[in-house]
């Protein structure tokens, strides 16, 4: 038993007998009895509700992550491949205000849109960095990554996009080569190309750039090291997860 279970227990144990103590205090122990062991009843099968929820999760978070494996193998055409790239992405977000899961969904959307592996590696990592200090999903900018990619270069209002998400196109211009004042032209005219904004998010996480040590300030603050620890919990469960999946196959 977890030391969190163990808590749980203690205090419908503890609830139960302070309601027996306050009933026999009150001049009525039977009174106290029944209250104590109803206390004792609700409390037992609130934590085997707790419980339930708990494996339902677990499994749920097992066979999300088999599911993303599966699927990266499909894509790498490689088991060992497909499980690089999950520990790449564990090792990437560990301790940090990112998820594994989300950051895994942002490199398969990338490679699901022809960009080879190590490339989508390297993209997402970015994406997730520039995510972390914005607030923003990483999948979200990799969706406008890849419609831009799709289409080669900006046509539409991609760049808007961006920079509603807070994304700023001074990084796009720069990497472009045009000045800020002419950006909304340029993208008009077709000229800010995909290779334009990956030169922007090597610019934006790059050292000196404007998010380059995102992760490490994120990770210092309170809201960071809650993610974190969440992340973990989360990695326990799927692992749990996975060893009730393998019982019941085994079992069957």
């Amino acid at each position: 038993m977890t030391k969190e279970w163990a808590k749980a227990l203690g205090f419908v144990l503890g609830g139960a007998a302070a309601l027996g103590f306050i009933g026999y205090k009150l001049g009525h122990p039977f009174i106290g009895v029944g209250l104590g062991i109803g206390a004792g009843i609700v409390g037992t099968a609130a934590l085997g509700s707790e419980f339930l929820e708990t494996g339902k999760r677990s499994v749920e978070l097992a066979n999300n992550y088999e599911f993303a494996r599966v699927k990266l193998e499909a894509l790498t055409g490689s088991a060992y491949d497909a499980a690089t790239i999950m520990k790449q992405m564990r090792d990437f977000t560990k301790g940090t205000p990112l998820n594994q899961m989300d950051m895994v969904s942002t490199t398969t959307r990338l490679m699901d849109g022809t960009v080879k592996a190590e490339k989508a590696i390297e993209t997402a990592k970015r994406l997730g960095m520039i995510g972390a200090g914005l607030g923003v999903d990483p999948d979200r900018i990799g969706a406008v990554y890849m419609k831009v990619k799709n289409q080669g270069r900006f046509q539409g209002d991609e760049g808007m996009q961006l920079a509603e998400m807070g994304i700023p196109t001074r990084f796009l211009a720069d990497a472009a080569g045009v000045a800020l004042t002419e950006f909304k032209k340029a993208t008009e005219d077709g000229k800010i190309t995909i290779e334009h904004f990956d030169k922007a998010l090597e610019l934006m996480t790059m050292k000196g750039g404007m998010f380059a040590d995102v992760l490490e300030k994120a990770s210092a603050t309170g809201v960071g090291r809650m993610a974190a620890a969440l992340q973990e919990h989360e990695e326990y469960l799927r692992k749990a997860g996975e060893q009730i999946a393998d019982t019941a196959a085994s079992a069957s």
